[in-house]
């Protein structure tokens, strides 16, 4: 089950995925979820109609603390 929606369905352009070192029910999060929190953490520090400007830190793990990929 998902950690973020709390929903076990399986896709397979949306598959759940254990990102980080938590173990049991927090474990596993759909590859969507897990974007869409990652998105959440990004600062927009400026926009134009044509530009965005990105203030992009490192992002771990909330409960376990591992880093991910910065890719």
């Amino acid at each position: 089950m998902c950690r973020y929606c709390y929903d076990h369905t399986l896709e397979p352009n949306n598959p759940i995925v254990y990102p980080c070192d938590c173990e049991g029910s927090l474990k596993y999060v759909h590859f969507a979820c897990l974007k869409l929190w990652v998105d959440s953490k990004k600062t927009i520090i400026n926009q134009n109609e044509n530009v965005q400007q990105i203030l992009w830190q490192q992002i771990s793990c909330e409960v376990c603390k591992k880093v991910y990929p910065n890719t």
